[in-house]
């Protein structure tokens, strides 16, 4: 974080200039008794990602695994319990829980509520980024526990739809937003060569979540009703983010800036002897800080909105927004499609839901790896095109027939592809900028899922209701968006290098 790089006076002359001390200091501590020099084996993020990047030294060890725990837990409870929105809008539209003057509440009208959370935590993020550069990470993370635990107790007293959109909505997703990211920029300053692994354990925290809190969600609805089962989770998550909260420290750069200071030590005593007969260069201008850790990328600078002028970024961008457009609109209403379509239980329908989530994580794993050695941009386009395929083949009972066999299958290809697909979108509009834009691009990326999370449901939701129920024009929305979304990445893989054989 920026706040963690600051100046420290009366290191002396030698430090006017951090990289060629180090550099001095590595040749002097790998020099062995014949004055042969060895390998040091460090990571720095100078070494590892080249010229124009900040010198930060990354620990790679000792207390990075708790961090990565705290991480994994925040996504747990924050992303889990969001994508397990479909258990409660099935619970609310079969119980008739809000109703205005003996009339129910518009299907819709309930939709809103668990887009606008979803749409909250990705938008809090920029508001994340700038507050706990300038108050603090740990006020952050305490607001985040608060607002995420109170979002759910209060909602337990909720008797109009719209005290969702406040509590569930707004209140939790921004509580969310403010713990996910922040712990993700705090992670980031721990781990450099194992990062792809890292990433991919801490994002497995949203899967997992959902599929343990689906099915015990919609347990604890059918045992205990709304409020009670609102109140209990508000307490589970302010007990379990509190000892994730824990967990999510800054890493100072205490082992960093010791060892530097130890080299400066060494360099001015070297310097010392020769200092009578060669006198030492004047130090540059605006080169006093300190090695240590370097600034989050999301932290040290604002967005640079010339991105938007490259057509490759542009059209990732365009392809994220349709790609979430209709990314939840399956796991939202899978629930009530299945017991008002299918026949199934309320339970049938939380226990797809689960595994829907269970191989996601598996899935995204996989192609992960894939796409390190195909490209990422190659894989994004064909997971977006296999979902749209499932999603007009297998759901909305105008192709395949509505059965829980069907549906479980097209809820398996859905996890597999389109869940592979949401978290590659990201990581492909890094092929369209250089690493020097990098935050930028990601910043961009992750702003743009507002949008299509806060839509996507409450449009498919009234196009249901405008067709009587049915869910064909529901399936022709998703898997139209997602052959869309699929053309545009293909149109975007071109702009940045049109041999079809390069793994982009």
């Amino acid at each position: 974080m920026a706040a963690f790089a600051k100046e420290e006076p009366g290191l002396g002359e030698s430090q006017h200039k951090a990289g060629i001390v180090q550099t001095d200091f590595e040749r002097l501590q790998s020099q062995d008794t014949c004055g042969k020099e060895q390998p040091i084996e460090h990571t720095t993020q100078a070494q590892q990602d080249g010229p124009g990047t900040a010198d930060h030294y990354y620990p790679e060890g000792g207390f990075r695994w708790c961090v990565l725990a705290g991480t994994f837990v925040v996504g747990f409870w924050c992303l889990g319990l969001s994508l397990s929105w479909g258990v409660f809008l099935q619970y609310f539209l079969h119980t008739k829980t809000f109703t205005t003057d003996n009339t129910n509440s518009h299907e819709e009208e309930l939709a809103w509520a668990g887009s606008i959370g979803s749409a909250c935590i990705f938008a809090g993020a920029p508001i994340a980024a700038v507050a706990s550069h300038r108050l603090g990470i740990r006020p952050i993370l305490v607001f985040g526990v608060l607002a995420s635990s109170l979002g759910l107790i209060t909602a337990s007293f909720a008797n109009r739809v719209w005290h969702l959109y406040l509590t569930m909505g707004i209140l939790s997703g921004f509580g969310g937003s403010t713990l996910y990211f922040t712990s993700l920029m705090i992670l980031s300053q721990y781990f450099h060569r194992r990062r792809g692994i890292v990433a991919g354990i801490a994002a497995s925290g949203a899967g997992v979540g959902a599929s343990a809190l689906a099915p015990l969600t919609r347990y604890m609805l059918a045992a205990l009703g709304f409020p009670w089962t609102a109140r209990i989770l508000g307490g589970c998550l302010t007990v379990c983010l509190s000892l994730a909260v824990c967990c999510l420290r800054p890493y100072r750069g205490s082992n960093s800036s010791t060892a530097m200071s130890s080299s400066s030590s060494t360099i001015r005593n070297a310097d010392a002897v020769e200092s009578e007969e060669t006198p030492p260069p004047p130090p540059p201008p605006q080169s006093r800080t300190i090695p240590g850790p370097s600034p989050s990328p999301i932290t040290s600078g604002g967005l640079d909105f010339r991105l938007l002028r490259r057509p490759s970024f542009a059209l990732i961008l365009v392809a994220t927004n349709l790609a979430t457009l209709v990314y939840l609109v399956p796991l939202f209403l899978i629930s009530n499609y299945i017991t008002t379509i299918v026949g199934g239980t309320a339970a049938q329908g939380a226990a797809v839901v689960s595994i829907c989530s269970a191989v996601a994580i598996l899935a995204r794993v996989l192609f992960g790896t894939i796409a390190d050695c195909l490209g990422v941009l190659n894989i994004a386009a064909t997971c977006c095109l296999l979902s749209g395929v499932s999603a007009l083949c297998l759901w909305g009972g105008h192709v395949a027939p509505a059965t829980m066999p069907v549906t479980t299958a097209f809820m398996v290809c859905y996890g597999i592809f389109a869940g592979s697909a949401i978290v590659l979108l990201p990581v492909a509009a890094t092929k369209a900028v250089g690493p020097d834009k990098l935050a930028s691009a990601v910043g961009f990326v992750f702003f743009s899922h507002t949008i299509g999370y806060l839509l996507g449901t409450p449009i498919a939701q009234a196009v249901i209701r405008a067709q009587g129920g049915g869910y064909a024009g529901a399936s022709v929305f998703v898997g139209v968006g997602n052959i869309v979304c699929s053309a545009v990445l293909v149109l975007a893989r071109a702009c940045v290098n049109r041999n079809l054989w390069a793994a982009l």
